[in-house]
């Protein structure tokens, strides 16, 4: 028998998966893949409103993607009623099963958390588009065959993000489609 570990999550439960002192009070997403293959949208938002609570869960989600060559990418979400969002992803941080089944699934479980307190407020499951898929699954191959390649994906991530807001990121991506499509 596989001795797999089943995490629970839970509204109005804390989130656990991640390390959530670090992320007290913070206003924002981290995109994680999880042994299983799919990947987990941990978004913060301090004091959230239920206008915020509803949009989690039904609105739609638009995807952008900025791209230089095919293992630097940076992909963006709008979710209408709050905003745009950087994925920041490096893949080849993996190691393990993570590593191992990295894309093994193209489901995203959106979790929202109240960062105050660190409770979860929603849960909701979406697949990624194609296109995201692909440009993980491109990023993974070419990343593994560059030479210190996490430095140099850091040192692009924190050029953009030092040179423009998420919202002229999300202005120069382009698009790719909707999460849930």
């Amino acid at each position: 028998m596989d001795n797999k570990c089943i995490h629970m999550i839970a509204v109005g439960e804390p989130f656990t998966l991640v390390d959530s002192i670090k992320y007290m009070n913070f206003s924002g997403c981290v995109l994680e893949s999880t042994e299983q293959g799919d990947f987990i949208l941990p978004i913060y938002l301090n004091n959230m409103s239920n206008q915020e609570k509803l949009a989690l869960r039904k609105s739609t989600i638009k995807v952008k993607v900025i791209k230089d060559a095919n293992y630097l990418v940076l992909h963006l979400i709008d979710i209408k009623g709050l905003g745009q969002f950087e994925l920041i992803f490096n893949p080849l941080l993996y190691t393990g099963e993570k590593r191992d089944n990295f894309l093994k699934s193209n489901l995203i479980t959106i979790i929202g958390i109240e960062s105050t307190k660190n409770i979860v407020q929603t849960i909701r499951q979406v697949n990624m588009p194609k296109q995201m898929y692909i440009n993980f699954l491109g990023q993974f191959q070419e990343g593994k065959e560059i030479e210190n390649y996490s430095n140099r994906y850091n040192r692009w991530i924190d050029d953009l993000i030092s040179r423009y807001s998420v919202e002229q990121l999300w202005d120069r991506g382009n698009y790719i489609g909707k999460l849930g499509e």
